[in-house]
This record gives structure tokens, sequence and C-alpha cells, in this order.
């Protein structure tokens, strides 16, 4: 957005001289506790900016979801900001107007590093990211002063960044502040560096709305509009002031309309005054708490605070790639941000009505509502995940046990469950040492054991069944002479060997047992010996099977075959039976000493498909060679419709499937026949071109060609026609060459014939003034110009 004028604010940990009545606590921390001032107005014109007369305003926001004609303008000089709010409201074309208010950033630095985020312990976030640590396709905006796009633990999760002072996607500062922020939500996890964010797995859209330490209420509008126009589906704003903004309101309602979770500061001033945009309605006012889950001292609070959120050092991700600690509501509210995004990434559906609620339902009660809200944010509880209690200690379990045994720690009765990760396959109550009965499991099978009590739950150990148990010897399939592969079925996972002669080979059967040694083709008669060994070491029984003859003869050769033929003809292994298929019927004869056979069939149809094979003196049945009768029968020519010199297609019929070509001159189209039809386009042809059509079917063969004129439909041009009077004895004028002109008079008519020039004259009788003429001209193929009428003169 072009700016006018400059912006000046300090940040909420920068002093600088426009800031009065700063506290500093015992710790050196610096709270702020004031408003600024502004040297810009917000107003909303009654009709688009564009078509306005007022000067030296900007629209304020360009995304297509901005409805209302909302333009920023700078307070004159030497004018106070009421006078000339006032001035602006008394004009016909303004709606109202009120101050830009600058915005300050709700944090409390230090200058203290920690090498634990005590945050993550209170809220439980370790036990939320058992079962979702957030989700690429959950986007949380920051609106805050930048994030270092770079940041080893952020710059992959960075998406659609956007400055709304600059109007660009590349002029973002590294803010610490918006740094912190960030890495408080989104910092990266299991990477060996930094910090983790609550939802570590979430995409982060940074807006920059500061102009140095300061932002305008426009720009931060404007950052919502961004932020929902963008896709996001939280947006955390840790900034905020005193002042109340009809603007600012609605933009928030309108994200809020649009379905996003909007969280934000309740502020820094230790007091119970509204803090904007935390107070606006639809708004998550979050307020901060210490390690001991006190209200943090600089922490507003009210009524119209809604949530609590670990706020006092928190450590988190800082510009550069370093990290350090800071205190404020600022540090609160991104937490909860992060937990609504874990929540969305673990229920996709959940409206932002759902979300809140959620939030405040779940979250631990800390006392009165006027200080604490409904309650300090807690993760576990948010994604419903039970309370968890120490997991059993389980010993090994074979494939011939009928019991699981373990024990449990603590002093209490425990409900055991044992799951085959589908159904509970066993159930026992006891104290400390357990024996839970089951079926007996197949080796390899996961078992998953848990402890419960007084509605809490473990963590489910896995243990895998283990073999204790030698394998059934392997079912093994027909081996023939003309197999590379030996098949059956053994116990699951084990290993099937096969020894033929000095060699073995092997193979792992399946989940199903089922498995496919490759071998070397055998000869028949030659003796295999098959085994099974399991992953335990175990051998089986060994079986003894002998290679049968199955090797057929190959495949015959096969002559063409046409739809004029009567016999199939071709090679095979000699003295075999050959047989021919042709739909259900079976046609056989015995090739001769040197292979040769002849079959006689029936005529056939084009396409039809003829399989042919040969069995051998010892019944094995050869490979079947399959055949397809040739079409060697042209189509019939195709019908052509009436060509004129106004068409602007050929129309006729054809062979359905056929290629349908149409050629004119030079020219040459083609198309496919439809349900035997075709129209293929061209362009408007003089009469007398002449046009050749043929079609060729899916066999290639070519029908003959049928010729066709172009005739003329044009109609001649009305004839020109000269003056006639009360004494003219014929009508003259020109008309199309040779045509022939008809001179109507009442019923009576009188013709001649142009001449080659198209020059005419019609000997008429001489008429009265006033009588009408009709002239008309013909050509040689019969068409009728328009008429002319002339009144004798």
């Amino acid at each position: 957005m072009k700016r006018i004028g400059l912006l000046f604010i300090a940040s909420a940990f920068l002093l600088g001289s426009s800031w009065s009545h700063d506290k500093v606590n015992a710790a050196g921390d610096l709270i702020v506790t004031n408003e600024l001032a502004t040297d810009r107005v917000i107003v909303k014109l009654k009709k688009p900016a564009e078509k306005t007369n007022i000067k030296g305003m900007e629209v304020l926001a360009s995304q297509e979801s901005v409805k209302e004609p909302i333009v920023t303008v700078d307070v004159p000089d030497g004018k106070k900001l009421d006078s000339y709010i006032k001035e602006l409201e008394s004009r016909d074309d303004v709606e109202y107007a009120e101050p830009d208010h600058l915005i300050k950033l709700d944090h409390t630095p230090n200058d203290y590093y920690f090498d634990d985020q005590w945050h993550h312990q209170k809220i439980e976030t370790e036990s939320a990211w058992d079962q979702t640590k957030g989700s690429s396709n959950v986007t949380v905006a920051v609106i805050d002063n930048g994030i270092d796009l770079n940041d080893s633990d952020l710059k992959n999760k960075i998406v659609s960044p956007y400055d709304t002072v600059n109007n660009s996607s590349t002029t973002l500062t590294a803010g610490d502040h918006g740094t912190h922020v960030a890495g408080i939500i989104g910092s990266s996890i299991d990477n060996y560096i930094g910090t983790a964010g609550v939802a570590p797995n979430s995409k982060i859209m940074p807006i920059d709305v500061f102009t140095g330490d300061g932002a305008y209420s426009s720009d931060v509008i404007e950052g919502i509009y961004y932020a929902v126009s963008n896709g996001a589906d939280v947006i955390n704003m840790s900034l905020g002031s005193s002042n109340y903004n009809y603007s600012y309101d609605a933009a928030i309602q309108y994200a809020h309309d649009s379905g996003v979770v909007i969280v934000a500061a309740a502020g820094n001033s230790g007091t119970s005054t509204m803090h904007y945009p935390a107070a606006y309605d639809n708004v998550i006012a979050v307020g901060s708490t210490d390690q001991s889950d006190a209200r943090s001292y600089f922490s507003n609070y009210g009524y119209w605070v809604d949530i609590m959120a670990p706020g006092s050092y928190i450590y988190s991700t800082l510009p550069y790639s370093s990290y350090g600690s800071m205190s404020g509501t600022s540090m609160a509210s991104p937490v909860v941000a992060g937990v609504a995004a874990l929540l969305l990434a673990n229920e996709p559906n959940l409206s932002n009505y759902e979300v809140e609620q959620r939030l405040y339902d779940s979250a631990d009660y800390l006392g009165s509502s006027y200080y604490y809200g409904y309650g300090r944010v807690n993760a576990r509880k948010a994604l419903g995940i039970a309370e968890k209690i120490a997991s059993p200690t389980v010993y090994s379990v074979y494939d011939f046990d009928t019991s699981v045994t373990g024990y449990t720690s603590g002093y209490d009765y425990y409900d055991i469950e044992v799951t085959d990760g589908q159904k509970v396959i066993g159930t026992t109550n006891d104290y400390g040492y357990f024996s839970v009965t089951i079926p007996k499991q197949k080796a390899g099978t996961k078992l998953y054991v848990t402890a419960k009590s007084s509605g809490k739950s473990s963590d489910a150990v896995e243990i895998t069944v283990q073999d204790g148990t030698a394998p059934t010897a392997p079912k093994v399939n027909e081996i023939s002479d003309k197999l590379k592969t030996i098949t059956g079925t053994a116990e699951a996972g084990v290993t099937v060997y096969a020894m033929i002669g000095d060699s073995t080979y092997s193979a792992a059967a399946n989940a199903k047992g089922a498995f496919a040694i490759t071998i070397p083709l055998q000869k028949a008669g030659t003796t295999v010996y098959v085994w099974a060994k399991d992953s335990a070491g175990y051998y089986s029984s060994t079986g003894t099977y002998t290679v049968k003859d199955k090797t057929g003869p190959a495949a015959p050769s096969v002559n063409d075959i046409t739809e004029k033929a009567t016999k199939v003809t071709g090679k095979t292994e000699a003295g075999a039976k050959v047989s021919v298929k042709i739909g259900t019927k079976t046609y056989t004869v015995t090739a001769s000493s040197t292979g040769t056979f002849s079959v006689t069939v029936p005529l056939q149809k084009p396409g039809t498909a003829v399989e042919v094979w040969a069995t051998d003196k010892a019944g094995n049945i050869g490979s079947v060679k399959k055949v397809t009768v040739k079409d060697t029968t042209p189509p019939t020519a195709p019908t052509v419709g009436e060509i004129s010199d106004k068409s602007t297609q050929v129309l006729g019929t054809a062979e359905n499937g056929s290629t349908v070509t149409v050629k004119f001159g030079l020219n040459s189209y083609s198309t496919v026949a439809e349900n035997g039809k075709y129209a293929v386009p061209i362009f408007l042809q003089k009469a007398g071109t002449v046009f050749e059509v043929w079609t060729i079917d899916a066999a290639g063969n070519k029908s003959t060609v049928t010729k066709v004129v172009t005739k003329d439909k044009t109609a001649p041009k009305p004839p020109v026609v000269k003056a006639v009077t009360n004494k003219s004895t014929s009508v003259t004028g020109t008309s199309e060459a040779n045509a022939t002109v008809i001179v109507k008079i009442g019923s009576k008519s009188y013709s001649v014939k142009a001449a080659a020039n198209g020059t005419f004259s019609v000997k008429i009788p001489v008429q009265k003034a006033k009588v009408t003429l009709t002239v008309t001209a013909t050509d040689a193929a019969k068409n009728v110009s328009t008429s002319v009428k002339i009144i004798v003169k």
C-alpha cells in the first residue's frame, strides 16, 4: 500500500521519546501501558473511491473480499485529529471517519535464555503430539512486525508472506517479535536445532503490518483481509491498543464469518481495560500465566478475557537463527493459536465456533473467570486424549502360548487389555503381576497390551508373537518340464528351499504363505526335494517330487485367412492334432509327416477371431495361435448429397466407421462415418466445381469414387433498369450475362435474354404514366433475382 506521510511508534521492547508512564518490574521487564497518538484517519465513503473527489486519500485494501469503499488520509498540517474527523463527516460523500490508531506489540522482553520450553509441559503438548503435530493443510497467519523468512526453524513453513505497508511479498522485516511468535506456533520439531512449536507441522503466513516499531489500524485491517483471501485457517494477533475501531471490528467479523479462528493477546497493562482486537466479538482473547499457573503480573484481565496460556519467559525463535525468551500476552496468544491449529489438523471439519468452544471446555480451571476466563489452555484435553498412566511391562509371547504375562507399576488394580490391533482377545484385572488368557497366535502377529485405571489409559505396549514351533512341510504344486518356478504354500514368512541335483534354490513365503522358487527348466523325471525353514531356525520335513512331462508343441504357424477362404492352412509339429476354433465350433485334422495341415471351415466374416492350436501324441496341448479373418472386400461407394455454390459441407452416407475423403481441386478433407453418415466441412465453391468422394474401410480397402458437380444455387443480382416513360416502347438496362430478363406488366410478361455483356432491351407496349413494371432476371440454373419495380414516368 502506498503511504502518505511518515509513521513512528516505539515497540514494546525499545524505549522511544514518544513513550510515557512505562513500567519496569523487578526483573527488568519493560511493560508498556500507554497509547500512541495517530496522524491518520480511516474514512468510509458512500461510493467507490475512484468516483469521489476527496484528494489525498488512498484505497485501504484491494482484496476482492473488501466490498466497502474505505480509504486512509493524513491529518493535514495545522489541523487537529478530532476537528478534521468532524470536517470529513460533514461531507456528502463520507459515511463516517475515525482515527487510524497505532498498534503496539504485546510482549515483555528480557535477556534470559532457557534450555527448557516449560509451556509444553504445562499445556501437555507432548501428549497431544502423540495424536498430531499439526498439518501442512492448516495455515496460521501471524499479523505482526515480520518474520525472519530464512530462519532455520521456520523457512520451510512459510506461505504467502506479505507486507501491507509496502504491498509486497519481499519487503518483510525480520522482526524479533514476529519471529518469536511464529516460533511458538510452528517452529520445526525433531530437527536437532532450536525450539519446537505447539503445532510444528503447520504452515505459517507472515503478514508484516509494522513500519519500524509501530503499525496503523488500517494496515492491520488489510492484513486481516489478506489472511482470509489467501486461505488462513487461524489468525494470531499479538498486538493491540485500547481504542475501538469500526473498520477494525468489521474486518474481524468478516474473517470470523469466513470460518477463520481469530486469536489475540489481551494486553500487558495489568488492568481490566479492554484491549483491541482481543476485546472484539468472536476473537479469542488470551491472557498470560506463569510457571506456577498464576496470572502473569502484566496480563490484562476481566470478563472479556476468554482463556489463559503460558506467557512468562517463553523460549522461542529469534531472527538470524538465534533463540531467546520473551514475556507477554504476545507469547500466550500464539500458544492458543498453535493448539487451535492442532485441533484443525486432527479434525479438519471443525468450524471456528467448535474450535473456540473446544478450547474453552477443555481448559484447566485456575480460578475466577474475571481473572482467568475459562482457564489455562490444555492441548491434550482439547484433542480429547485421555490422561495416560505408566505402560505395563510385558514378557515374551510365543506361538504356542495361551496367555500374555507381565506386571504393572504403582499400587492400584489395573484392567489389562490385549488386542490384535482389530479386536480385544483377552482381559484381566490384577494388582502387580498379571496373566491374560488368549487364543494361540501365529508367529509374527502384533499384540497390543494396555493398562487402564480410573478412566486413564497407558500407551499400548506392542509385542510380536515369537516363533517356537517348527513349520509344517510345504505343499508343492505340480512341477513340470515347462515351468521355471516351483510354487505352493507354506507357513507365512518361512524360507522354502528346493534341491535339484547339487544345486539349491530358495524363496520366502509371503504373508499368505504363497511362495515361488525360480529354477532352470528341468527334464521330465528329474527328482526335486523341498523343505522350509522359519525365522527361528526350525526346519520342516522334506518332500520329494518328480518333474512331469507337460511341454506341449509350439503354437502353429497359420497362413492368412480371408473372408473368401474355406480352408485354414499352416504348419505345426509332425503328426500333431490341429484344432481350429471359430465361435463355439471346433474343426480338427492331423498334421502330415512334414507338419503341414489344411482344415476345412465355412466362410467367415471379416474380423472373426480364429484360434488354432496343436495337441501332441502325449496329450500336451500347445499354445494357441490367434488369427483374425482379414477383410479384402472394398466398401460400397459413398452416397453424396447435392452440393451447391452455397454448401459449406458435403453430406452423405458411407460404411459405418470408414474414413470418407472429399477432394476438389488441390483440396482434400477426410472424416469418419458415424452411424453410417458423414459430414465434411468445405469452403464455398463455384458452380461447376467437381467433387470426388471415396471411402476406405478399417482394413484399408478403398471404394470406387463418386463424382458430384457443384450446382448453381445463387440468384443473379437484381437487374439495373433505366427509366421508363409513357412514350417508351422498350425496357433497357444491364443484368447478369445471358440471364433471361422478364418484365411483368399487370398479368402480362415480356422477356429477352441478356447479351454476353449483360445489356438487355425488352420490347413492351407504350404504357400510361404511373403504371408499375416488375423486372426480374433468371439465370441458366433457373435462379431468380429479387424484383425491381419501375414506375412509368
